[in-house]
C-alpha cells in the first residue's frame, strides 16, 4: 500500500519502519488515547486473531497528516468486515486540514473492495465525507478534571452508598494489570450477564503491550476480591476499559468503590478526563454511569453506505441478543470458558 491521495497525499501502512512517525503523530493529538498507538493495530488487533490494516497518510515532504487505527476482522457470525479498532469502544481517524480526510476516505473504500467486506465501522474520530455516514446508537461518559475544577463527586444517592461501603471496610487497591484475580471476577461478570467473555491471552497482550499505562482496581470485602475494573492511562485520558464484580461485591457497592478509584488515580497522573466507557443510549448501563454526573457524548460511528451492507446492531436490549444471553446463561462455565474467547473475538 502506499496509494496515492488528493494534492500528492500517500497512504502508507503502518509497520516497524513507519511505527516510531506514527506514535509521534498520535502523541501530538489531544483527542488521541491508547487505541491509537501503533501497538494497538501491531499487537492487540492480532491478538484478536484480526489483520492489521492500519495506515497513515504523509504529504510530499514526508510529514504525517492523519492516520487511522484498523483491523480486517473475519467473522463467522457477520463475515469480513474493516474496523477502526478492533477491541476498542472508540478510536477512530486522526487527520489534519487539506485533503488527508478524503485521502483516509479513499483508501478505506480500496481497502473495503479489495478485502470484499460486508461492511466498514469506523468508530468516531473525525468524521469522513460520503460515502460515510454516520449513526449514533451509543454514548461515552467522560468526567472533566484538572486544575481549577472541584473534584469530581456522584450524586446524594451514590455517596450515601460509598460511605456505606467504606464503613464496612470495602477497600481498593491499584496493581499491575497481569493479575489472575481480574479475569477470574471479569469472566464470572459476564457469564451473569450472558456474555461471552474475552480470554487470558487477549489481556496478557495488553499487559505486554502497556503495562506502564494499565492498572486493574481490585476491590477487597471480608479478606475476597469482590469487584475488578481495568483502568488505561495515556495523553491525559483515564478510561475504564473492562470490569466486574461478584454478587458479593454488588451487593457491598463494591462497582461504586472500583470508579471511585479509578477516578482517583487518574486525578494523581494528573489526567484532563476520566471516561466511564461506552453503553447504548437509553440502557441500563447509561442510568449506572450518570450517578458519577459526568457528560453523555454521542459515539459517531461512521459506516460506508455505498457497496457495503449496514453492520450488525449489537445492542443488547434487542430481542435477538436477549434471547441469546438467555441461551448463554444455561451453559456451564467450562464451556463458556472455552467457546466464549472465539465469540467475543468476533464481536469487538
Amino acid at each position: 500500500m502506499a496509494a496515492e491521495g488528493p494534492g500528492q497525499l500517500r497512504c502508507l501502512p503502518l509497520d516497524e519502519v513507519t511505527r516510531p512517525a506514527w506514535d509521534d503523530y498520535a502523541r501530538g493529538k489531544r483527542e488521541a488515547w491508547l487505541p491509537h498507538l501503533a501497538d494497538w493495530s501491531l499487537k492487540i488487533v492480532p491478538a484478536l486473531g484480526h489483520e492489521c490494516r492500519s495506515f497513515m497518510v504523509i504529504d510530499g515532504e514526508g510529514k504525517v497528516r492523519g492516520l487511522v487505527p484498523l483491523g480486517l476482522r473475519r467473522s463467522r457470525l457477520f463475515g469480513a468486515s474493516l474496523v477502526s479498532v478492533p477491541g476498542a469502544s472508540w478510536a477512530g481517524p486522526l487527520a489534519e486540514e487539506g485533503g488527508a480526510l478524503e485521502a483516509i476516505t479513499e483508501e478505506l473504500v480500496r481497502q473495503a473492495r479489495e478485502a470484499r467486506v460486508k461492511f466498514v465501522e469506523i468508530r468516531d474520530g473525525e468524521r469522513l465525507p460520503e460515502p460515510f455516514g454516520v449513526t449514533a446508537g451509543y454514548l461515552r461518559f467522560p468526567i472533566s478534571l484538572g486544575p481549577g475544577l472541584d473534584a469530581p463527586v456522584p450524586d446524594e444517592r451514590t455517596r450515601r452508598r460509598l460511605k456505606k461501603a467504606h464503613k464496612a471496610g470495602v477497600r481498593a487497591v491499584l496493581v499491575s494489570p497481569d493479575r489472575d484475580e481480574f479475569h477470574d471476577i471479569y469472566a464470572r461478570a459476564m457469564a451473569r450477564l450472558g456474555s461471552p467473555a474475552l480470554g487470558r491471552e487477549f489481556f496478557r497482550a495488553l499487559a505486554s503491550a502497556f503495562g506502564e499505562e494499565l492498572r486493574v482496581v481490585l476491590v477487597e470485602a471480608g479478606g475476597a476480591v469482590v469487584a475488578v475494573d481495568l483502568v488505561g492511562f495515556w495523553n491525559g485520558l483515564g478510561c475504564s476499559l473492562f470490569a466486574g464484580a461478584t454478587d458479593v461485591g454488588r451487593g457491598v457497592q463494591a462497582d461504586l468503590i472500583a470508579i471511585e478509584a479509578g477516578l482517583a488515580a487518574a486525578v494523581s497522573r494528573g489526567c484532563h478526563t476520566f471516561d466511564l466507557g461506552r453503553s447504548p443510549a437509553g440502557s441500563g448501563g447509561q442510568t449506572f454511569k450518570l450517578h458519577w454526573k459526568p457528560q453523555a457524548v454521542p459515539l459517531g460511528y461512521q459506516h460506508l453506505r455505498n457497496g457495503c451492507g449496514a453492520p450488525p446492531d449489537l445492542n443488547p436490549d434487542r430481542v435477538l441478543w436477549r434471547a441469546a444471553r438467555t441461551v448463554w446463561r444455561l451453559f456451564p462455565l467450562w464451556f463458556q470458558a472455552r467457546l466464549g474467547p472465539s465469540i467475543a473475538r468476533q464481536l469487538l
